[in-house]
């Protein structure tokens, strides 16, 4: 356990998966030798110019709640995803995590996802997939984030339980302000604004779920347009992606 508080950190350069803030373990079989980062916040932290990869990162946390972050000019603002073993194969997951209250601008033309928040993966339908039970992202400024890509988006969830995405502002993503891509169940996504979703090729949607199974409720959100020029905006507010989908769209 512990707290991340009040730093400044600029200008972290990586080949390969460079970071400004990270909790992390060895990749082993063993949690008892290596366990995963639990009960740890990071809190009002500024972030600038990680060039390869993440502002903030926590892999297969348990219990982490970031919290009131500043980050600028990372190609990730902040991802929560899995924990490997030794083999490398994705096996563990996150639980409890907590996003707030934080503000991220890309300010680059190559960042993809704002915040991510994934489980560990193996393949579709698998029952080694492990989920994230209980996550929360709420209440975050998501600006010029998102690839120009079919999966490209500000806010990204895969292999979720009863996550919830509420409250955020999502400006200019590129190609898709929230996707909810697999195996999501009983996700919320509530009360949002997105403005301006925009692409150079496809679609600009503002909430869109792609390669099926999941199950999500969306409502109260709001989808607007502001001074972006580009080639395709706007499309949809709304898409829901596969036939194996289950949305529930209130208003």
């Amino acid at each position: 356990s512990g707290v991340i508080s009040g730093n400044l950190i600029s200008n972290v350069v990586a080949s390969v998966d460079g970071y400004g803030i990270t909790l992390s373990r060895l990749d082993t079989d063993t949690l008892a030798a290596d366990p995963l980062s639990a009960d740890v916040s990071i809190l009002n932290n500024v972030v600038n110019n990680v060039t390869n990869w993440a502002g903030i990162d926590a892999h297969a946390g348990q219990g982490v709640s970031i919290v009131g972050n500043v980050v600028r000019g990372s190609r990730r603002g902040i991802t929560v995803g899995s924990a490997k073993n030794a083999t490398a194969v994705e096996t563990w997951a996150a639980t409890n995590i907590t996003i707030t209250g934080n503000s991220l601008y890309a300010d680059r033309s190559d960042a993809t996802y704002g915040i991510a928040l994934t489980g560990a993966y193996v393949s579709l339908t698998n029952a080694a997939n492990r989920k994230v039970l209980g996550g929360i992202i709420a209440n975050n400024v998501v600006v010029g984030y998102g690839e120009d890509t079919a999966l490209g988006g500000a806010i990204y969830t895969h292999l979720t339980v009863g996550a919830v995405i509420s409250g955020n502002t999502v400006v200019e993503p590129r190609r898709t302000g929230i996707v909810v891509d697999l195996e999501n169940d009983r996700l919320n996504i509530i009360g949002n604004t997105i403005v301006d979703p925009n692409a150079s090729a496809g679609v600009a949607v503002g909430i869109k779920s792609t390669e099926g199974h999941n199950k999500f409720f969306v409502s109260g959100n709001s989808f607007a347009r502001g001074n972006k020029t580009a080639t395709i905006l706007n499309t949809f507010a709304i898409q829901v992606g596969s036939a194996t989908d289950t949305a529930f769209i209130g208003l």
